[in-house]
């Protein structure tokens, strides 16, 4: 039963990033762009498989937005693997960051996921602010990322992508993970303060 739950969490994944990037990324042969898609399709289960709380909307029609941090090609390729697609009944948008200035963060607060590429040289504590009370999904690409209080980040383990989750982080913002996604991730202990 619990091989079929997992199953049933990674088939969307498949579908989404097709049958030869489903092996994962090799570290010998690491194509960035490949390794984009893999991370692009993960985003969209995440919004798949958590669930936001009705105020999170601001309406029946709004759409799922996924905010990406910096001018990283990431926001491309995700637009590009979301297109036509949906979360729930909901249109998703892909809304794009230019830093963690301040005046650019204003939109975080009606955003679903915030995606933080590892490239990025970013400042967490303008974030922290604006995403404060939020129910936003905060994701990196980064060593360390959910050690030092983000909620999903990307790994590399035996040469595959995989994910580390703080259930507790999710948990502090109002969000839920389901059990086949909290099977599939390395679960992390919240930071201590």
């Amino acid at each position: 039963m619990r091989t079929l739950l997992g199953y049933s969490l990674l088939l969307p994944l498949i579908a989404a990033i097709g049958p030869a990037d489903a092996r994962g990324v090799r570290d010998a042969d690491i194509d960035e762009v490949k390794a984009m898609k893999v991370k692009a399709a993960y985003l969209y289960n995440f919004g798949k498989f958590v669930e936001w709380p009705a105020t999170a909307f601001e309406g029946p029609d709004s759409p799922f937005v996924i905010a990406v941090v910096g001018s990283d090609p990431f926001a491309r390729i995700l637009g590009e693997t979301v297109l036509n697609k949906q979360i729930g009944d909901r249109a998703i948008r892909v809304l794009r960051l230019n830093s963690s200035d301040e005046a650019d963060l204003r939109p975080l607060r009606r955003c679903h996921i915030l995606f933080v590429p590892g490239g990025v040289d970013f400042d967490a504590k303008p974030m922290q602010r604006h995403c404060a009370g939020s129910a936003v999904l905060v994701v990196g690409d980064r060593d360390r990322f959910v050690a030092e209080g983000g909620m999903i980040g990307f790994v590399l383990e035996d040469g595959r992508i995989r994910f580390e989750l703080c259930r507790e982080a999710l948990e502090r913002a109002g969000l839920n993970a389901s059990a086949q996604l909290l099977k599939l991730a390395r679960l992390v202990e919240a930071p201590r303060r």
